[in-house]
């Protein structure tokens, strides 16, 4: 068994997917995927997951489309596809991370996807309506990465924070005495 631990997930409105810490998982060797079955003092009933199903900190879900990275590291998206938010690129190849961001309040045409790549690089797709799936030329590779509604911000290797996209309230000009940062959070009502 395989203890896997605490996840970090971006999730969105009134709905999100998590693994806890201390859950334990395993193979069934019949074939029929992995059984997760929590610990510590909580549930001791087993839900059964398929081979396929995304791992570990590798989901997100925005608006109207979660996307979440398989075992072998390519991309899964499913839901909305209004701006290709869930139509993967083909050159987009293996991911480390992967964050869904989108529409708020009802609006339609603003969902986009953002990845880390293996690499360290990030590819988005999806709306670009304001930028927000514009990879700035000076980013460089990065650490980590999160989608708001429409602007995208991320924590460059060297731990500074660099956002890009729409800067109506401010939300995408990062502050001057910020520094390093260990973590950022887009928000969706920016």
């Amino acid at each position: 068994m395989k203890t896997l631990l605490a996840i970090i997930i971006t999730a969105t409105l009134s709905f999100g997917c998590a693994m806890l810490e201390g859950e334990q998982t395993t193979t069934d060797s019949g074939g029929g995927g992995t059984t997760s079955a929590p610990t510590g003092g909580r549930s001791t009933t087993p839900t059964v997951e398929p081979e396929s199903a995304v791992t570990g900190q590798r989901i997100s879900a925005g608006q109207n489309h979660t996307c979440g990275i398989k075992t072998d590291g390519t991309v899964k998206c499913w839901g909305s596809d209004s701006s290709d938010q869930s139509t993967v690129p083909t050159d987009l190849g293996s991911v480390s991370t992967i964050v869904a961001g989108g529409a708020f309040d009802g609006e339609s045409g603003n969902g986009h996807t953002c990845g880390i790549k293996t690499d360290g690089t990030v590819k988005c797709w999806g709306s670009d309506s304001s930028g927000q799936s514009n990879i700035p030329a000076d980013l460089g590779t990065v650490n980590s990465i999160s989608a708001g509604r429409s602007h995208t911000c991320a924590i460059k290797t060297d731990g500074t924070a660099q956002c890009w996209g729409s800067d109506s309230y401010s939300q995408s000009t990062v502050p001057t005495d910020l520094g390093m940062v260990s973590s950022i959070n887009a928000g969706y009502k920016h």
